[in-house]
């Protein structure tokens, strides 16, 4: 028979903020909300206006389960995250983006889901944009050589603390695909990730804000920077590196102008290019399609 802490282990569930205090506020309440017991949730303020970071303090100073930290100058949110790790006291982790919130079952159902040989799991998500509501499309089972293409995880896991210390925790050299980063390293050294088959995060893409993802200049320096990460590493060949470049020209927002077509006939990757063609002629005419 299990004990409290074995069948309900405590979650710590970091939010990296700036100058988002309602969404912020948003966020942290829905996992106010979970139907789970035992978790803490750590948020860490970039150096917020100090009227934005009050807001925060009012509305959760006094609640046991919320730590809310602050940052004096701008570190990043990838610092913010390492920060929050840092000061987890959960045996397990998961994350949540300010402007995201969790549906209430969220916690439980990676608690129940999860086996003592899983180096993480993860979800399908809702995306709400100004157009309707998407559901993401995810594999069951994600390894290594699997994620190379494009970040087919998304932006949030759940796993052991251990598991995200001994990945090495966020890049904060990274302006962009910081978790497609942190995903890569740890299905290399641990094994590969599995789906649990529910749809409980909220990923709002509506508001007016502006996300880090939509940076296209960022994501170019991304590529660059992981494809000499990866081979300095050894995790790839130079050959393989080029899965970088493909999940670059598949990001949202590259223009079907700026692809090198013919490097995938060079490279011998014409299943990529031909579907990557496909979906950008598609998305010439206004659709969008989710990976």
């Amino acid at each position: 028979m299990m004990n409290f802490n074995e069948s309900r282990p405590l979650v710590s569930v970091y939010i990296p903020t700036r100058n988002r205090s309602e969404l912020c506020k948003r966020a942290v309440n829905s996992v106010l909300s979970q139907d789970y017991e035992n978790f803490e949730v750590i948020v860490v303020d970039d150096a917020s206006t100090i009227d934005d970071y009050n807001s925060l303090i009012k509305a959760f100073d006094d609640n046991q389960y919320v730590s809310i930290f602050r940052m004096e100058t701008s570190q990043g949110a990838c610092f913010c995250r390492n920060f929050a790790i840092s000061k987890a006291k959960g045996s397990f982790i998961t994350g949540l983006d300010d402007d995201d919130y969790f549906e209430p079952d969220r916690i439980k159902k990676f608690v129940d889901s999860w086996n003592p040989s899983d180096s993480f799991l993860y979800t399908e998500s809702k995306m709400l944009r100004r157009d309707g509501l998407k559901i993401t499309s995810r594999p069951p089972m994600v390894g290594f050589f699997d994620l190379l293409p494009s970040n087919s995880i998304g932006n949030q896991i759940f796993s052991r603390r251990y598991n995200f210390i001994k990945a090495g925790c966020f890049d904060t050299q990274l302006p962009a695909w910081q978790d497609y980063d942190l995903w890569l390293r740890m299905t290399y050294l641990l094994g590969p990730g599995r789906k649990i088959n529910v749809v409980n995060y909220v990923m709002d893409i509506s508001h007016e804000e502006d996300r880090i993802s939509k940076k296209i200049e960022r994501i170019s320096f991304a590529k660059d920077y992981l494809i000499k990460k990866y081979i300095d590493l050894g995790y790839v060949t130079r050959s393989q590196a080029f899965y970088f470049q493909h999940s670059f020209n598949n990001y949202p927002g590259v223009s079907i102008k700026d692809i090198n077509w013919l490097s995938y006939l060079n490279k011998s990757y014409f299943k990529f290019g031909s579907r990557l063609m496909a979906k950008k002629i598609v998305e010439l005419f206004g659709y969008k399609i989710f990976s």
